[in-house]
């Protein structure tokens, strides 16, 4: 099992005025456009990224159906019921060699519930397990655009997870009373409630994506994957299934500067990429209804977990307003802020 980091160096180059893409299989992937005008056409079809150099055995086999999933060769039904059936197995067989080992050797108790590294005797270690899946599946979403095919096969395949009969995955070895530490799954959570700390999956992926997407202000490969990674962060928040508020891009946005209150002449402090990534929270009506619900709830930030307020939800309609009519923004950013501002408005008025 990958206990590892990797971070991928992404480089930015400016799209020519015509480009094809094809449609790719084996870990790749094509899906049709967001329902906006998309700026980063040219990379509507990019790698997941699943596998890895130093894969073992068992990680081969849940990433094959992630593989599969992405591929559409399996249902998002047919692969959580495999992801289920793998932690099941590894960590069943996991305590019973624990056990056995240690009931017929000479260990401590200390031995007998955390294991013996040494002796190649392993814990079951279930959440580990179902992070590293997590992470992949984070670094995988990256690949595909908002609302496309796949990344609707990749949110329901955490809603079927979710809705699989709930069981006790052990962690640990018997303790002194025989008790074995367990973890309820596939129990997920939402605001209030963190399930096993799923969320440091799409934390990483933030940490790898935002420190280098200023590299180059055209439109990019490493600022789609900024986009898609807001979008399935902002539809995975919404349905309380993993929190991600803590890492959305509307929390990037900055003040912009209007010389002489003229509305064409704000100066450019919020790059494409940042308007379009934060609108990624608010563009659609369920994850809009989420974001202004929670903002109802505090007059200002409180925490920056919780970056949701009354004050932020102006100060986000005032930006996306400021780039609608301003000439510095790409044609298609102006939509993508046009239709953030009009669904945040509209939400309003559905909420009085």
């Amino acid at each position: 099992m990958d206990r590892k980091n990797h971070n991928t160096t992404l480089f930015c180059l400016s799209p020519s005025k015509k480009v094809q893409t094809k449609p790719i299989m084996n870990s790749k992937a094509s899906d049709s456009s967001a329902r906006t005008p998309d700026i980063y056409e040219p990379w509507k079809t990019l790698t997941p990224e699943i596998y890895d150099e130093w894969d073992e055995d068992e990680d081969k086999l849940w990433k094959a159906s992630l593989e599969s999933l992405i591929n559409g060769e399996q249902t998002p039904f047919q692969a959580s019921q495999n992801i289920d059936a793998f932690i099941r197995e590894v960590t069943s067989s996991r305590l019973t060699k624990l056990i056995e080992y240690a009931d017929t050797h000479d260990v401590t108790a200390e031995e007998r519930q955390f294991g013996i590294y040494e002796e190649g005797i392993y814990v079951p270690d279930a959440s580990t397990y179902a992070n590293v899946i997590l992470r992949t599946f984070g670094k995988a979403c990256t690949a595909f655009p908002p609302r496309s095919e796949t990344q609707n096969r990749l949110v329901g395949l955490l809603e079927e997870l979710r809705g699989l009969p709930r069981w006790m995955a052990p962690e640990l070895g018997p303790d002194e009373k025989g008790q074995v530490n367990s973890t309820e799954f596939w129990k997920f959570g939402g605001i209030e409630e963190s399930w096993i700390g799923l969320e440091d999956a799409f934390r990483r992926e933030h940490a790898v994506l935002k420190p280098t997407l200023d590299r180059d202000h055209h439109p990019c490969e490493l600022h789609a994957r900024w986009r898609n990674l807001q979008h399935i962060m902002a539809r995975i928040t919404a349905s309380d299934l993993i929190y991600c508020g803590g890492f959305n891009a509307l929390s990037d946005l900055v003040p912009s500067i209007q010389p002489n209150k003229d509305p064409t002449r704000y100066k450019k402090r919020n790059m494409d990429f940042s308007i379009i990534a934060a609108a990624q929270w608010v563009v659609g009506p369920h994850e809009c209804r989420f974001v202004y619900h929670e903002c109802l709830k505090r007059e200002t930030i409180e925490h920056f977990w919780k970056p949701w307020s009354k004050e932020g939800w102006a100060f986000w309609k005032i930006e996306f307003a400021n780039v609608i009519d301003n000439t510095h923004y790409d044609e298609r950013t102006q939509v993508v802020a046009r239709e953030a501002l009009q669904q945040m408005e509209t939400t309003e008025k559905q909420s009085d």
